[in-house]
């Protein structure tokens, strides 16, 4: 059902090594397309933890829950993930913190960049900006009239939209992987750069690129 194509800027980059990936979100779709190129570990609010279906192949699939309305919860899950790293397992997060209509992106928590960040071993991992860019639905561009079928977002109830979902004959989306950075200053402004960067290459449903912007 799911067509993954990759475009990697520039197009000799390397993605080996483990690394902070920080992706665009519109769907639980996602998690598999970005698995496709970024196999990792998933970061995640704890609620998801109880989702039927989602919630036990999260769990399965070793993801690291945080309380976000708990600092201290928080605070624990970015050590995790920085140990993750460092023993050179991929964290994938999606910096929105929900899913959107793919009109653009909303604006990004910064906390868990903390965790690709300089440590008192001198060490770092990069940051690696993923734009899911969802194309096409049964063979025509996707776009504000057919959108909702793969994107879930709002108060959209999550059995109506997976039946609807499982409707779909395929779905081709492209992964573009943006030159990876190094946090440097402070991570809010880092965070609030790297969303303005992953704007440029995203674009609405609807314009002619079904919902990424093309270059």
């Amino acid at each position: 059902m799911l067509r993954v194509r990759v475009q990697l800027e520039p197009a000799d980059a390397d993605l080996s090594g483990a690394a902070l990936y920080a992706a665009n979100h519109s769907s639980y779709l996602d998690i598999p397309v970005v698995m496709s190129v970024a196999p990792g570990v998933f970061v995640s609010k704890s609620s998801v933890r109880w989702w039927p279906v989602l919630g036990q192949l999260a769990v399965i699939g070793g993801t690291l829950f945080a309380d976000r309305g708990n600092r201290f919860s928080i605070g624990q899950m970015v050590e995790r993930a920085r140990r993750r790293l460092l023993s050179g397992t991929s964290i994938i997060f999606f910096p929105e913190a929900t899913s959107s209509n793919g009109e653009g992106l909303l604006p990004f928590k910064s906390s868990l960049f903390a965790a690709a960040g300089e440590g008192a071993d001198g060490r770092q991992v990069p940051v690696r900006p993923l734009v899911l860019c969802y194309r096409r639905l049964n063979g025509r561009a996707l776009d504000v009239s057919s959108r909702d079928q793969v994107f879930w977002y709002g108060e959209m109830r999550l059995p109506g939209h997976l039946w609807n979902l499982l409707g779909a004959k395929r779905i081709e989306v492209t992964i573009k992987v943006l030159p990876e950075r190094s946090l440097s200053g402070d991570r809010r402004r880092f965070a609030a750069a790297l969303r303005e960067d992953m704007l440029q290459a995203v674009e609405k449903p609807g314009t002619g690129a079904g919902g990424c912007a093309s270059k």
